[in-house]
């Protein structure tokens, strides 16, 4: 701990069509509503944590572990169950193993 912050926490305000912020030393309450729920890492390394569920569509995963990462719009994970959510919510693979949805199709 070199004090350099008031708190050892970091927060992201990811901008919904507008910019995003990113806070060091707390959170700004006024960037969110309700109470924050903290989880413990379980592999600090790649900010792991232990999901009680993933849910997409008719998809359901139970407990499982999870990767916390706001750099990107990708859901990855072991191939059967990408492919499992990819086929509950309507998606359609690519020649890369991508899946991808027609926004036009969405209700």
């Amino acid at each position: 701990d070199q004090g350099m912050v008031k708190e050892g926490k970091f927060a992201f305000a990811l901008g919904d069509n507008k910019e995003g912020e990113l806070t060091f030393g707390g959170v700004d309450k006024s960037k969110f509503k309700g109470e924050i729920t903290w989880v413990k890492l379980e592999e600090p390394k790649y900010w792991q944590i232990t999901l009680d569920n993933v849910s997409a569509g008719s998809y359901s995963s139970g407990k499982t572990n999870g990767i916390v990462d706001s750099g990107t719009s990708l859901i990855t994970g072991p191939s059967l169950e990408i492919q499992k959510i990819a086929a509950s919510v309507g998606a359609q693979a690519n020649l890369l193993g991508q899946y991808s949805i027609d926004c036009s199709k969405l209700s």
